[in-house]
């Protein structure tokens, strides 16, 4: 009996040792390998101090760093997630990983502990995909716009597990760049919408440390003909404000081809938007920078003007700017022959001076539609030869106090009008547009206030202005 239980026990042992005789035997490490990520590195290049006061300000935030471990073979072995309320050094212990060769990636960004994420997310902005092998591993956005304060940083290393301890630093750097977006002299537009647009937005970023450049960048189905997406926008359905900014982080890398877009109420339900410049604009970014874009409605023109470039560039364009197109006055319509209902609507925004709305009949029997100042000009006069229309004429008067007789002349030019002389009394200047079928006279009248006169030179009913004859209807009314 003995020897039977013997024998059987001897059995045991030797299909233990031959099934063990086949596999890997994997030596657990028991020494300790701390990663340290220093978060105040990501933000350094960005403005520090608002990612600072943004956390003071804001307690339900920290700063998180998400850890994960891949072996040789690029299979997850291990992650882990530690936050902080201060931009210090955050410290993960790793124990209990094999000896061997690891590749880590760290992520930082900012957590909300009040938000609902679901178990790969990172953030309200960020989540991951995929991360089971470090080559499929990438990290998507979650919405269309992300805040500053959102910023993502990566960081990718390797370490070694030995029998002795060790300590590794991964210092994240951006994967993007912040933009501000601000636009300015909004309130006199039917607009309800204003956006940078990228056309080919990116949606996301493959961490595999293998990839570099474009071929790191990943587009949720894009195939090269997808329509613009907004990645910063402003939207109020009651129309925008007169200016408004915000700053945004993008992962765009690289030449982008972009534009600014406007939309009134018709074109946002229809989905549609006017971009700005025509056809767009290619420009280059590079991650961790501070870029800005600027968009100004130009009463002059009716068009827009717009700045994009480095942030710090910005505030010397603008004052060179702001005093070269300070708005003395809007031109008026020179659509010749146009209806009253069409100048009403092109005057959008002014204050008009005829009471009820009711046209002037005047004793050579000429009607005006006259609005008052909304610049520096005191008023803007519209003569039409009926009572519906017939536009063959319009006046703008501004007081001599406001702008010098230089100055007006070079502000007329930059209109786009070119010097063709002066009267033959001398008292006053003559421009001419570009298709010659306007004409506009400036002078003094008998108020001693600047007249700018804009007229239809195809126009029999057009005669040469005479300072006596032209007086504001806000004098007279």
């Amino acid at each position: 009996m003995k020897h039977i239980l013997y024998s059987a026990f001897m059995a045991v042992v030797m299909l233990v040792f031959a099934a063990c005789t086949n596999d890997e035997i994997e030596i657990l490490s028991t020494s300790k390998v701390d990663v340290v990520v220093p978060t105040a590195e990501l933000y350094s290049n960005l403005g520090p101090t608002a990612y600072v006061n943004f956390l003071g300000n804001n307690n339900t935030y920290s700063v998180g760093v998400k850890l994960l471990v891949y072996n040789e073979n690029g299979e997850l072995v291990k992650e882990d997630i530690q936050t902080s309320r201060t931009l210090t050094d955050i410290d993960i212990e790793l124990n209990t990983l094999p000896e061997g060769k690891y590749n880590v990636v760290a992520l930082q960004t900012m957590i909300d502990a009040s938000d609902q994420l679901e178990a790969d997310d990172l953030s309200e902005y960020w989540t991951l995909v995929n991360k089971g092998k470090l080559s499929t591993l990438r990290v998507d956005t979650k919405a269309d716009k992300i805040f500053w304060y959102g910023t993502l940083g990566v960081a990718n290393g390797t370490l070694t597990v030995t029998d002795r301890d060790s300590r590794v630093r991964l210092t994240p750097s951006p994967v993007g760049f912040l933009m501000d977006l601000d636009y300015e002299n909004m309130a006199s537009t039917d607009y309800v919408e204003l956006g940078f647009f990228f056309h080919n937005a990116a949606d996301g970023l493959y961490l595999d440390p293998s990839r570099t450049g474009s071929d790191k960048i990943y587009y949720d189905n894009y195939n090269g003909t997808n329509t613009w997406s907004p990645v910063s926008y402003f939207y109020n359905n009651s129309g925008l404000a007169d200016k408004d900014g915000q700053t945004v982080f993008l992962i765009g890398q690289g030449e982008s081809q972009v534009c600014f877009g406007v939309a009134d109420a018709t074109q946002f339900s229809n989905h549609k938007f006017s971009m700005f410049p025509t056809n767009g604009m290619r420009y280059t970014f590079e991650w961790g920078k501070y870029y800005q874009a600027f968009a100004i409605y130009n009463a002059q023109t009716r068009n827009f003007d717009y700045f994009l470039g480095n942030h710090n560039d910005f505030d010397a364009w603008y004052q060179q700017y702001t005093t070269a197109h300070t708005s003395y006055f809007a031109q008026p319509t020179t659509n010749w022959g146009t209806t009253v209902y069409n100048v009403k609507s092109f005057m959008n925004g002014y204050t008009m001076g005829n009471a009820n709305g009711a046209l002037i009949e005047k004793e050579d029997g000429s009607y005006v539609l006259w609005y008052k100042g909304k610049y520096k000009e005191e008023e803007t006069d519209y003569y039409f030869s009926s009572s519906t229309g017939g536009l063959y004429r319009a006046y703008v008067f501004v007081k001599k106090n406001v702008i010098s007789e230089e100055n007006l002349a070079t502000y007329i030019k930059n209109l786009g009008y070119t010097y063709a002389g002066k009267t033959n009394d001398g008292k006053a200047y003559v421009f001419e547009s570009a298709d010659q079928n306007t004409c506009v006279q400036f002078g003094e009248n008998d108020e001693g206030v600047w007249y700018v006169c804009f007229f239809d030179v195809n126009n029999s009913l057009n005669k040469a202005p005479s300072a006596a004859s032209i007086k504001r209807m806000s004098a007279k009314h």
